[in-house]
């Protein structure tokens, strides 16, 4: 484990130019097969860095859920669909590239399979405005239990280790680095969304 965190800046832009590289390669084999205008590419990550490694401006790191360990970027192509050059500020998930391969593909998904994802493809294709949104993470590392939701441009966070318990609200448009906790200054909200994360557990049951 403690190798995985022992890397070097010079090893680390060699495997950066390598990644590069190599999508570069599936970019040029769709053109050359005629496929570009009807292939939707994605690029994205499921989490922040890890030590010691960066995400400034972001506070925390991987298996955290401060933005650092869970705001990563997303990257779209489909020439025949979406806008080149469109950068959107509508918060989404992991779940929505799922329901959005889904209506790529013309799919669809059972009626009784409930999904947190929503269709960004199409959100984008259709420039539709920014819908505010609930979303809730939890994250559990042996002893170490991370619980987090997000509605609006508030965030509120929980950690639980060691029978220790600690608790953050962020106004995540004032504050998107996390460094002012507003929990015990807004109470009422900080209860508000604690009884949301509490609902949003109960529904999603954890599988570990």
């Amino acid at each position: 484990k403690e190798e995985l965190t022992k890397g070097t800046r010079k090893n680390y832009v060699a495997m950066l130019e390598d990644m590069d590289r190599e999508v570069g390669r599936i970019l040029t084999s769709l053109d050359k097969r005629g496929m570009t205008d009807n292939t939707l590419v994605v690029f994205a990550s499921d989490h922040g860095a890890i030590v010691p490694g960066s995400n400034d401006p972001f506070r925390g790191f991987k298996s955290g859920l401060f933005e650092g360990g869970i705001r990563t970027a997303c990257l779209m192509r489909w020439p025949g669909r979406l806008p080149p050059g469109v950068v959107s500020d509508q918060p989404t998930i992991t779940m929505d590239l799922t329901t959005s391969f889904i209506h790529a593909g013309a799919g669809r998904t059972p009626t009784d399979y409930k999904t947190d994802g929503i269709d960004i493809v199409g959100h984008l294709s259709n420039r539709q405005p920014v819908k505010e949104r609930t979303l809730a993470w939890r994250a559990k590392r042996g002893d170490r239990v991370w619980r987090a939701i997000r509605r609006g441009d508030w965030k509120f966070v929980t950690r639980l280790e060691e029978g220790k318990q600690e608790r953050w609200l962020f106004n995540l448009k004032k504050d998107p680095g996390e460094q002012v906790n507003l929990a015990s200054d807004d109470t009422q909200r900080t209860s508000q969304l604690s009884e949301l994360l509490s609902a949003w557990e109960k529904e999603t049951k954890s599988v570990r």
